[in-house]
C-alpha cells in the first residue's frame, strides 16, 4: 500500500477568497456528480462504464472541468475511477461469498453552512470555518 502524506492548514479566508474556495468546491461535486452519473448510467443499463481517459477526453470542454483546471479536474476523475474500481471488486467479492455489502460510489453531498469547506490541491488540505 502506498503511504500518502497530507498537510492541513487552517485558513482565515478573506470574504473574497472564500468565495473562490466555495465556487472550486462546487465546481468539483458538480463536475464529480455528473461524471459519477454517467458511469451508473451505464452501470445499471449492463453497459461497459467508462474509463478514466474517456471522461477526461468528454468532460475537457465542461466549464466545471475548465474552472478547476486539467490537474484538478483530471485528479477528480482519477479518484472517481478508482471508487469504481473498489466497488467492481467488492462486488466480485460478494459474488464470492467473501463480502457483505457492497454500495455504489455516491454523488457528492452539499454543505450546509455551518460545516468546514475543505479544499485539497497537490497533497495539501486547505479548512476554512467561520
Amino acid at each position: 500500500m502506498k503511504m500518502l502524506r497530507t498537510n492541513t492548514a487552517l485558513l482565515h479566508p478573506s470574504p473574497s477568497e472564500e468565495g473562490e474556495l466555495h465556487r472550486l468546491s462546487e465546481a468539483s461535486a458538480r463536475l464529480w456528480n455528473r461524471a459519477n452519473y454517467q458511469r451508473r448510467q451505464a452501470f445499471f443499463h449492463k453497459r461497459r462504464t467508462p474509463s478514466y481517459p474517456y471522461q477526461c477526453n468528454y468532460f475537457k470542454d465542461d466549464p466545471d472541468f475548465r474552472l478547476l483546471g486539467t490537474c484538478r479536474a483530471q485528479a477528480l476523475l482519477q479518484k472517481l475511477a478508482e471508487a469504481w474500481a473498489s466497488f467492481f471488486e467488492l462486488l466480485q467479492l460478494k459474488k464470492e461469498g467473501k463480502a457483505d455489502e457492497v454500495r455504489i460510489a455516491m454523488f457528492a453531498g452539499h454543505k450546509t453552512v455551518s460545516t468546514p469547506l475543505i479544499y485539497t490541491h497537490l497533497g495539501s488540505q486547505y479548512l476554512s470555518r467561520k
